[in-house]
């Protein structure tokens, strides 16, 4: 049934359309979310056979994110909630008019088009996006003018480390999970083929200290890193970003026990398991880290 539904929708457009939306509305319902998973499931077989496998996905708000169906985040076309829901939550309720949100490793821009839609029906803000491989990035900025968010989202094309050190080695993600790309690759993941020395680019990388002193960042009030396992560089790299801009929140794709949170604890940030991501470890996750003289900051 779910292969002959697939067939069908990839012939037909509209009927993949109307689907879709059915699917998104319906998702809490008790058992929907299990057939979803095996018609989408079906669909990208489908779609990976096809010349164009790119959705728009309607995040809300009047965004919407230019995805390939065979990523990861691909299955938001048919369930809003499946991609990181707490975090999601808990991003649009603390963003305040004016914020700046600062998005490191923006892949295909989740949460900077999140952020950008929430500060637009909030009174305004800025949205400072990175992201430093070009397919996806070229896909980021097509949403930004898709949700009409050109105003307040400025996209980079910078990988972030320690040092402005010219060009460093990025490693691509495959077609499923382009999200694992990294300037530093997990030896498991090299072992898997989830990435591979052959599947590599040049990249211009900076430092958050670097931009911080020309005028590129000059506010952030919450922020979020996802750069696979190399998020110590990137703190590494805004120690003067960190103590000048103090973001009030910072949410990072990190271990709770790791070297990343013991470094933010020592510069005045409480840590907490915001959502787990890894039936592997249970420390894992987008851990939030908050200053701990946010409160104190709440009306500044």
């Amino acid at each position: 049934m779910s292969e002959g539904l697939a067939c069908v929708m990839t012939t037909m457009p509209v009927c993949e359309r109307a689907v879709a939306a059915c699917f998104r509305r319906a998702a809490p319902l008790p058992g929907v979310r299990r057939v979803s998973r095996h018609v989408f499931a079906a669909l990208q077989r489908h779609a990976a056979r096809s010349a164009d496998s790119i959705r728009a996905v309607p995040l809300g708000r009047g965004a919407w994110m230019k995805v390939p169906l065979q990523d990861y985040c691909g299955s938001l076309y048919f369930d809003r909630s499946s991609f990181e829901p707490q975090t999601a939550r808990f991003l649009a309720g603390r963003l305040r008019a004016g914020d700046v949100f600062v998005d490191v490793g923006a892949s295909y821009g989740f949460y900077t088009l999140l952020a950008g839609a929430v500060l637009r029906t909030r009174g305004g803000g800025k949205v400072v996006a990175f992201e430093p491989n070009p397919s996806v990035r070229a896909l980021l900025e097509e949403s930004v003018r898709l949700s009409e968010l050109e105003e307040c989202v400025a996209v980079h094309p910078f990988a972030l480390g320690r040092q402005d050190a010219g060009r460093a080695r990025l490693f691509l993600g495959d077609a499923q999970n382009t999200g694992l790309s990294t300037l530093q690759p997990w030896a498991e993941h090299l072992r898997s083929g989830a990435l591979s020395a052959e599947r590599t680019l040049e990249v211009e990388c900076r430092s958050l200290d670097g931009l911080l002193r020309e005028g590129r960042i000059e506010r952030a009030d919450v922020m979020k890193v996802d750069v696979e396992l190399a998020e110590l560089e990137v703190f590494l790299g805004g120690v003067e970003f960190l103590e000048r801009l103090r973001p009030r929140h910072i949410i990072c794709e990190t271990a709770l026990g790791g070297e990343a949170t013991a470094f933010l604890r020592e510069r005045g940030y409480e840590a907490t398991l915001l959502e787990p991501l890894s039936p592997h470890a249970a420390d894992w996750g987008n851990v939030l880290f908050t200053a701990r003289d946010a409160n104190a900051r709440q009306g500044q």
